[in-house]
This record gives structure tokens, C-alpha cells and sequence, in this order.
């Protein structure tokens, strides 16, 4: 804490403000107060050739705060007809920050003449960080790839790349450039010194990157435009082993008729989807910083990485249990990298949520204790520091009628470590409970008129994207029955199997007194069995050009669902040539027998290519085998980024 006051007539001294500090000032009997910024550096400052402007408050009387939510400045303080004193709290603690978290929503600062509180912010990101419990949110790369789409790789050979099983490779995941033609192989090598490079067809080689932190990287070959991301678990510690020898993986892309590449964003299996949709535009976006396989020690090497690439307005911490630590000084360690990641967080001065590990089956009861106690642990770390709120889904993820530690099985994938839909929806509510309260949750209702205007280059490319109206059409034979909204239409008989799943569409009403919900209800579904609201035809606006970036937005409700193996929201871009996903679902979503929460999910931003002219919506719900569900779909909207 620093304090310092200025006299009647006088200016201060500059002083240094960090990130996450707040600022009170408070005037004495009869005086007032001008407190200026800058952003320069101390040299600058030092040197008076710093520009200086006023904080959002204005001159003031009363006894006003702000919290600085952006890179650190200085200030000073001018004082008038009194004495004026002035704190700086460098690490306030979550009681003091209350009075500001309802304000962190906002776009800009709020002004104040008297008493009251301001940030001085710009809303950045919600940043996750974890292993495959977070990457599983998401089949978005975290890292900046100018909207591209791109292809899973499934056909790598990472066992010539230093890891002998998926376990141990310490390549977690690639993908590759969705710009590149069909069957052109990319052939990844190493030189055993925790290197990579790409080389592309018969281009030559590309430079050596290294990637011994760990982390998201894109390879780029000699000549060739094309490129391919990497995932990578650093090899430098206790979990994994070194690659201590040459070697190359080769992979091709697959052909585009077969299956396009995707730009994705949010996946229902994992527990930050559900966060994000709950959450709605409260920040700019949401990122998931997760590699698959991760061990404390991988992400506790790559946090700088993943820190200054966000550049988040906060972060949600979920790491631990593939530790599995088996003594008391493996718990003692694995606690003390979480601590240090935690540290690396506050350091940026944004508020860091951080989670209990989650129950998890198929262990020893030792292990299972183990990760109990380095939960206990962390938490008793977090308590007291500024900026941290430890919050713990283990209520939600545990069977309430068995005995300790049994975990609730419709919320897990058959390993009992990851989630399915279920679980990703239980283990997001304390969560978006804690931000909610925090933060203020801040959704946008687009107006019902929602038109484009090529003027302004605002609003909705697509007809009634608020889905009103009951004139759309039904495809023939494709067991459909009742209304369809106006400018869109419904088919069946999608799936691999025979198509015997119903669908009935209707309007319902919404509880909070909202606009009505579109849902489809489905029943006696096939083997991979779905219908498909859509909308086609859609042209790009004449004056979108080519690198101009668009997105999708979707607001959802699930009302009941048992064993749906699809549930996906997307974009195809000229037919097949490309999609891009709002939102998917790669686990069957089931247990869902009351009425969900709104979700409301953005796309990543996809960028307009040369061959991109038009653009069908499409909504899809199915099951395969005893499947039923009805969901809600009341905005599918397509708009420029």
C-alpha cells in the first residue's frame, strides 16, 4: 500500500501504478482534486516529456476510486483549496475489488464528479488454462491464425517424433492449413534437440523453431504458403522424456470433398463451452489455453506464452489431475507449480479464478486422496490473495447418494477422467455462478427488425435471423410436422442410418418473458439419425471483400435431451468448400431433463478468401438408437466481425 498527500496549491510527484491496483483519492474539508496518467515510460516521465491526460473522474470533491485493468502508468495529483491525500493499493484483495466487479463489463470507464468508483479498462478476454479438460471446450486454435479454417490430423506418425505412445509424445495435437489442396503431404521432423520444422510436398525446409516450453505453434515450410499448428507438451521435466533422437512423422491432408476444414469454436463436451454460452458478450471472447495430456510442470513452462498472446481480462485455472501424485512430496510439488502459476497470473493483475480438481475414477485411493489434497492445498494458498477466487465444482461432479469420492457417472465419458456434455454443464456452475457475481453478465438482444445495412456495414446478412414467423418450408418424406420460421426450412433423413427420427416444430414461450423460442423436438431416432433447420443462398455483401472477416451467432436452449449424438450449429461457405462452427457437440448430450439456461455462442472470426461467395446456416439435431430431445433456437445470425 502506498499513500502519499499533496498540499494546497501543489502537484505531486509522479508515482508508479501496477496493473489490478486501485486508486482512492480523498480531498480534504473545501479542496478538490485533478489526478493525471500516462502510459509513458519512467524515463519519459522522468525526463517531463511524458504526455499527461486526466482520469475518467474528472476534478473531484468526493472520495472517488479507480481500478487500473490495463498495462501499468503513472499518476500525480493536483490539489486545490485543501489538502488532498491519495492511495494506491498495488494488491487489493477480493473485498476491496467488490465495488468495482459489477463495472468490469463495461466498454469504457465510468466518470464520476463526487464519490464513486471507475475502471480505467478496455474488456479483453476470458482466458482458460488447463490440460484436455479445457482443450476439450474448444476446437479453436487459441493462437492467432488471421481466420483461417483448418484440418484435424489424425494420420501423423508422432512416434518417429520422440514419443513412443500418445501418453508420452510430447506433441499433443496438429492441424493442418485448410488453404492447402487436397493430398499435399506435410512431413514434420526433429533433430532431438527440442526443435521442429515443416517441410510441404517437395518445397524445401523450413527454419528450425524451438518449442522446448511447450505451447501452440505454427511451422511454416521454405516457400510454401501454407503452414501447420502444433500443440506441444514441453519435455523438459519430471513427467515427460526428452526426444533425444532425429526423427519425422509425415501426414496428408485430407481430401476436401470428403471432409472440408473447419474453423470451430465452442464444443458442449467440455466445461468452458458451457461457460462462454452462459457468460454471452460479458468478455471479448473466450480462449482455451488447453493441451491434452498436460501435467502441472507442462503448463506452469508455456504460462508466459499463453499470458501474453491473450492478454486476458481474466483467467480461469483448471490443472492437477494427470499429476496423479502417489506420496506426500509429489503433492507438496505438484502444489507448488499451481502456486507458481497462480503468481504468474496475479502478476498480470486481472482476477484468477482458480478450480478444484475434478473427482476423476479408475484411480487408487491413494491417487484419489492425493488430488483431494492438493486441492485443500491450493486452497488455503489462494486465500487472502488479491485478485484469486478458488471456486470448486466437486458438489456437482460427485453422486450425491454414494459413498465419498463416487463420482456421477452420466457426467463422464466412460474413463472417468474426461466429461461429457452433462458433466461440462454441472462442472461450469459455480463457475459462471462466481463471474456472474463478479462481473455482471452482460447479453445483447439484437432488435427483432434485424436487417443489413450496407451503409453502416451493420446487422444480419441473412433473413430473419431472429427466426419469427411460420411460413418456412418442409422438405418432402422427411417426417416433419408442424411450423417452420418464415425464410427457413427443415429436412430430414441425414444420418448414416435409416432415417426414422421425427421432428416437430413449434414455438414456446420464454420464462423471463423474452422472445419465443423456436425448438425441435425429435424422437425415434435411427443409428446417426438427424434434421437440420438451414438456410441457403446467402451472398456475401458487395462490399465484404476478400480478408474482410465475418462471423456466426447463436442463441440456444436445451429443454430435454437423451442421448443426442448431434447437436451443431455452423456455417458452409460455397457448399462444402469450408465451415465454420459456432458450436458442436462431440459426446453424445444426454441427462438433460429440465430446461437449461440460454447459451449464446460467437464464432471465431472466419476471413473472406477469393473463393468464397455464398453461404448456407445449418442447425442440426439427432440421435442414434432410444434418443429424444427438444431444443430451442432463437437468433442464427451471420455479420461481419
Amino acid at each position: 500500500m502506498t499513500t502519499f498527500t499533496t498540499g494546497a496549491g501543489l502537484k505531486s510527484a509522479p508515482r508508479a501504478v501496477p496493473r489490478g491496483a486501485i486508486v482512492t483519492v480523498t480531498p480534504g474539508s473545501g479542496a478538490s482534486a485533478v489526478v493525471e496518467s500516462t502510459n509513458a515510460s519512467a524515463a519519459e516521465v522522468a525526463n517531463n516529456v511524458a504526455v499527461w491526460a486526466a482520469w475518467p473522474n474528472g476534478i473531484v470533491s468526493g472520495k472517488p476510486s479507480s481500478l487500473l485493468a490495463n498495462d501499468s502508468i503513472f499518476v500525480r495529483v493536483t490539489a486545490s483549496g485543501g489538502a488532498v491525500s491519495c492511495e494506491i493499493d498495488e494488491s487489493p484483495t477480493a473485498r476491496t475489488l467488490a465495488p468495482f466487479l459489477s463495472d468490469w463489463g463495461s466498454a469504457s470507464a465510468s466518470s464520476s464528479s463526487g464519490s464513486g468508483v471507475s475502471v480505467v479498462s478496455q474488456q479483453g478476454p476470458l482466458l482458460f488454462l488447463g490440460d484436455s479438460l479445457t482443450q476439450q471446450s474448444t476446437g479453436r486454435v487459441p493462437i492467432d491464425t488471421d481466420g483461417r479454417a483448418w484440418h484435424m490430423v489424425t494420420n501423423l506418425d508422432y512416434t518417429q517424433l520422440g514419443g513412443n505412445s500418445w501418453e508420452t509424445s510430447w506433441i499433443s495435437f496438429c492441424r493442418m492449413d485448410g488453404r492447402a489442396p487436397s493430398n499435399v503431404t506435410f512431413t514434420v521432423d526433429t533433430d532431438g534437440q527440442r526443435r521442429l520444422r515443416l517441410t510441404i510436398g517437395g518445397d524445401t525446409a523450413g527454419a528450425w523453431v524451438d518449442v522446448s516450453k511447450g505451447g501452440f505453434y505454427l511451422l511454416s515450410s521454405g516457400t510454401s504458403p501454407y503452414q501447420l499448428m502444433v500443440a506441444v507438451r514441453n519435455a523438459d521435466g519430471t513427467f515427460m522424456t526428452p526426444p533425444t533422437v532425429a526423427g519425422s512423422g509425415a501426414g496428408t491432408v485430407t481430401s476436401s470433398g470428403s471432409s472440408p476444414p473447419e474453423l470451430q469454436s465452442f464444443n458442449l463436451t467440455g466445461y468452458g463451452a458451457w461457460v462462454a454460452g452462459a457468460l454471452g458478450d460479458t468478455f471479448s471472447d473466450y480462449v482455451m489455453w488447453g493441451i491434452g495430456g498436460d501435467y502441472t510442470e507442462n503448463l506452469l513452462s508455456r504460462i508466459d506464452q499463453a499470458l501474453s498472446t491473450a492478454n486476458p481480462a481474466a483467467v480461469a485455472l483448471l490443472i492437477g489431475t494427470n499429476d496423479r501424485p502417489g506420496t506426500s512430496a509429489a503433492v507438496l510439488a505438484s502444489v507448488g507449480r499451481i502456486t507458481a502459476i497462480i503468481d504468474r497470473c496475479r502478476a498480470t493483475g486481472v482476477p484468477v479464478y482458480v478450480a478444484d480438481i475434478l473427482p476423476r475414477g479408475n484411480e487408487t485411493d491413494t491417487i484419489k486422496k492425493n488430488l483431494a489434497l492438493m486441492s485443500s492445498l491450493v486452497e488455503q494458498y489462494c486465500r487472502g490473495k488479491g485478485m484469486v477466487r478458488f471456486w470448486s465444482a466437486y458438489d456437482q461432479m460427485a453422486d450425491p447418494q454414494a459413498d465419498a469420492g463416487a463420482l456421477l457417472t452420466a457426467a463422464y465419458h466412460t474413463d472417468l477422467v474426461h466429461l461429457m456434455p452433462f458433466g461440462g454443464y454441472r462442472a461450469s456452475l459455480e463457475l459462471v455462478r462466481m463471474i456472474s457475481h463478479d462481473f455482471g453478465v452482460n447479453k445483447t438482444r439484437k432488435a427483432l427488425l434485424d436487417t443489413y445495412d450496407a451503409a453502416l456495414g451493420v446487422g444480419a446478412w441473412n433473413p430473419n435471423p431472429n427466426l419469427r414467423g411460420t411460413a418456412g418450408t418442409i422438405s418432402a418424406n422427411n417426417r416433419v410436422t408442424g411450423v417452420v420460421p418464415t425464410g427457413w426450412g427443415i429436412t430430414g433423413g441425414l444420418g448414416t442410418g435409416v432415417g426414422t427420427q421425427t421432428c416437430v416444430g413449434a414455438f414456446e414461450a420464454d420464462p423471463s418473458g423474452g422472445p419465443s423460442w423456436f425448438t425441435m423436438e425429435v424422437a425415434n431416432s435411427g443409428t446417426n439419425d438427424f434434421h437440420q433447420l438451414f438456410q441457403n443462398g446467402i451472398n456475401f455483401p458487395a462490399e465484404v471483400a476478400v480478408g474482410d472477416k465475418f462471423r456466426i451467432v447463436v442463441e440456444v436452449k436445451i429443454f430435454a435431451a437423451t442421448n443426442l449424438y448431434r447437436l451443431r450449429a455452423h456455417a458452409h461457405i460455397n457448399g462444402l468448400l469450408t465451415q465454420l462452427v459456432a458450436f458442436t457437440a462431440s459426446r453424445n448430450v444426454s441427462t438433460f431433463t429440465a430446461e437449461q439456461p440460454a447459451l449464446t455462442f460467437v464464432s471465431a472470426p472466419m476471413s473472406r478468401n477469393a473463393a468464397m461467395t455464398s453461404i448456407s446456416l445449418s442447425f442440426s439435431v439427432g440421435g442414434t438408437g432410444s434418443s429424444s430431445g427438444k431444443v430451442g433456437i432463437r437468433t442464427f445470425r451471420i455479420e461481419r466481425a
